[in-house]
């Protein structure tokens, strides 16, 4: 397994401790939430995980994409723009990291926010 899919297994799993159970994979959110999550990455972490970073001429982050559509069916799925997590909190412990919770606690009140802010405006 590469570095990058399991740094994307411990971030996922940080996410379902912080109570985001569906993950927003559009092309807006990550234009949004990718280049902040990379900016909270040391430098010797960021280089080992560059290729998740990298956006084709579309703004498509194409390897991301496609280790997130590779996930294990029983730890989450991909319907279209939203993976849904499939996890309980003692696989999410299997995935635990110390580095790599802060980040993802991070990332996930973000995206809980933002979320929330699109509800408020998609209901006025």
């Amino acid at each position: 397994m590469s570095k990058e899919t399991i740094f994307l297994y411990q971030l996922y799993a940080t996410f379902y401790k912080y109570g985001l159970k569906s993950v927003n994979i559009s092309k807006e959110s990550l234009k949004f939430f990718l280049p902040y999550l990379k900016s909270m990455l040391e430098e010797d972490k960021l280089e080992e995980l560059a290729s998740l970073f990298v956006a084709n001429e579309d703004g498509l982050y194409e390897h991301y994409l496609e280790i997130v559509s590779s996930f294990d069916p029983l730890f989450a799925e991909r319907d279209g723009n939203k993976v849904n997590l499939l996890l309980d909190s003692e696989m999410a412990k299997l995935f635990y990291n110390g580095e790599v919770e802060y980040i993802g606690e991070k990332v996930a009140i973000l995206r809980k926010i933002k979320e929330k802010e699109r509800v408020v405006y998609e209901n006025n």
